[in-house]
């Protein structure tokens, strides 16, 4: 059966995960803590057990929202951390405010959790940094905290 991982939760190998038989596209497959599996599987008899596959090279994109000060050179204090990480940047966008903060927006080449793990202990060790959200899109723009 033809599985694909959904665009709104974008699991990672290592991460919990539960599939969704669609009708028609075969199996979606989901973080288990995605906010859509509550409205997917209102039909149980559609959900199925699945794991993940021996790890590959394949990389997966990771969109990131991350808050910090709103500080000279913190956009290459950003990018020197995710390089460090072994990630390669997608896109990346940011925006200040008059609070004297920035969201920056940044796409991420990730290979699996531990790869996220890494790269998120780089960025939260950059001095300025607020907070980081893993971005999940569809049914509206929902946040993971990650601390």
């Amino acid at each position: 059966m033809m599985a694909y991982l959904a665009k709104c939760c974008t699991p990672l190998p290592g991460e919990d995960i539960v599939g969704y038989i669609t009708r028609g596209r075969g199996v979606s497959v989901h973080r288990v803590d995605c906010p859509n599996v509550q409205n997917l599987f209102y039909n149980p008899e559609r959900e199925i057990e699945v794991k993940w596959d021996q790890p590959k090279n394949d990389v997966y994109q990771v969109s990131l929202m991350i808050e910090v000060e709103d500080q000279q050179g913190m956009l290459a204090r950003l990018t020197d951390a995710i390089t460090r990480a072994g990630s390669n940047i997608n896109s990346m966008e940011a925006d200040t405010h008059e609070t004297g903060r920035a969201s920056i927006s940044v796409v991420c080449q990730l290979r699996d959790r531990k790869h996220l793990d890494k790269l998120l202990k780089e960025v939260r060790s950059i001095a300025g940094v607020i907070r980081v959200h893993r971005r999940m899109s569809g049914g509206g723009n929902h946040l993971e905290a990650l601390g």
